[in-house]
């Protein structure tokens, strides 16, 4: 899904919650993601990262709504695609031997022909690596 970004970013939700919280990576990493919009890079999230993403909030912060409009700020700047049958079979059937969510993620990344992946999970990086993917660290 490269159109015409010039490099294409999927994160998973470890990478997307990074983002949202503050932690000691946070500064850097939101750095990067601000230079990567800046220079018409792409950032992709699957439906996946998104619904794990709402449930984390929803069970981390406080029930009143203060915190969506941020989420849905945070969510404006990424492209959502829907995860395909195909990405089921990859993950069930590939060699990553990553837990179901995590294979779903490396599926969607690859399937969509992303050039990098960012995440912080270290098991779901190297996998990635070893998929052929680019894993910034940070």
């Amino acid at each position: 899904m490269k159109g015409g970004a010039l490099k294409t970013y999927y994160l998973d939700t470890s990478a997307l919650l990074k983002g949202f919280f503050q932690e000691k990576e946070t500064l850097e990493y939101r750095r990067f993601l601000d230079d990567a919009l800046c220079c018409g890079d792409a950032l992709i999230i699957s439906r996946l990262t998104y619904t794990e993403f709402y449930c984390v909030l929803k069970r981390c912060l406080p029930q009143d709504s203060r915190w969506e409009q941020a989420a849905r700020d945070t969510l404006a700047n990424f492209e959502v695609y829907p995860l395909e049958e195909s990405d089921y079979l990859m993950a069930a059937h590939s060699s990553w031997r990553l837990r179901g969510a995590e294979a779903l993620h490396l599926a969607a990344a690859v399937r969509l022909n992303c050039d990098a992946m960012l995440v912080f999970d270290q098991e779901l990086a190297v996998a990635a690596q070893v998929a052929g993917l680019e894993v910034p660290q940070f």
